[in-house]
């Protein structure tokens, strides 16, 4: 899945002719390995006319080397770019080390924005008791609720 997410990705890639430079480049290069691979590739063939044992040895080689390259460059380049958030979500299925010291971080800054202003402390925890009061309440009315459907 392609992600939505392009805060990371320079505004200047988005300018029009940076896209009509890109779609060049691409049409460019698309159509000379097109001429390669379809033409210049079977031309190489019509010296050898009835290709010898050794003649076709060879091009079964370059073959197998190109489908081998080519393999090895699909799964390992996107596993190589992608390598730091594989090891986030490995680490997080696994461990809690991430999280943790993420926590630990925000309990720190908590502390001392408490220790600095008595009030916020006083404040946080009226605010957390208030969330609690609610969530006991939401409780208690989806409870009664279901109570009041059975009942019925």
């Amino acid at each position: 899945m392609v992600e939505l997410d392009t805060s990371d990705v320079p505004e200047d890639e988005f300018k029009e002719e940076n896209l009509k430079h890109a779609r060049w480049w691409i049409i460019k290069w698309g159509l000379l390995f097109t001429v390669i691979i379809l033409i210049i590739w079977p031309l190489l063939s019509l010296p050898a006319k009835v290709f010898s044992e050794g003649y076709f040895t060879f091009w079964a080689v370059v073959c197998i080397v190109w489908g081998t390259v080519a393999s090895v460059v699909i799964i390992v380049l996107p596993l190589y770019e992608s390598w730091e958030t594989i090891v986030l979500v490995l680490n997080g299925m696994f461990t809690d080390d991430i999280m943790l010291t993420k926590m630990d971080e925000i309990d720190v800054k908590l502390q001392a924005i408490m220790k600095t202003n008595p009030d916020a402390e006083r404040l946080y925890l009226l605010q957390k008791e208030e969330a609690k009061a609610k969530h006991e309440d939401e409780y208690e009315t989806v409870a009664a609720k279901k109570t009041k459907d059975i009942d019925l």
